[in-house]
């Protein structure tokens, strides 16, 4: 494929008329379901694959919609395409989603080397602080005999 091709926008915004799918769009296909499946399992699974991780649970629970949508879209385009559906079957909707995914990855790679740490040594300071601390208990009551 040439350069030229790939900088014009027309080639991007092409529907279905642009011929059958090709190899590409096929990997593009099992990427997208690899990554749905993927997104899905953590998603809807996090509390047993993070058991008493908080900061983990919070993360799964916060980006996993995100994670979903993404490669939902970038799914649901691509099968549009090979299904030479005119309307969202252009190649930008496939490319964004695909761009939204590593974006999201960046962010959850950003996150893990720099707020990670932090917030980790923040939560153990905080359940030590909680296992020293008295707790309220019962008193002992003095005994009441019967006189």
């Amino acid at each position: 494929m040439e350069l030229d091709r790939l900088i014009d926008p027309s080639y991007w915004f092409e529907g279905s008329a642009a011929g059958p799918a090709t190899p590409i769009t096929y990997a593009l296909i099992a990427l997208f379901a690899i990554l749905l499946a993927a997104s899905l399992v953590i998603w809807l699974m996090r509390r047993r694959l993070f058991p008493r991780q908080r900061i983990k649970t919070r993360l799964a629970n916060q980006l996993g919609p995100w994670f979903v949508t993404a490669a939902a879209i970038g799914l649901i385009s691509t099968l549009l395409r090979v299904a030479q559906f005119p309307i969202l079957s252009a190649r930008v909707i496939w490319l964004a989603a695909l761009i939204a995914m590593l974006a999201l990855l960046a962010y959850l790679i950003r996150y893990r080397l720099t707020r990670y740490p932090a917030e980790l040594a923040r939560i153990e300071r905080e359940e030590q602080r909680l296992r020293f601390m008295p707790r309220p208990g019962r008193r002992k009551r003095p005994d009441r005999r019967r006189r």
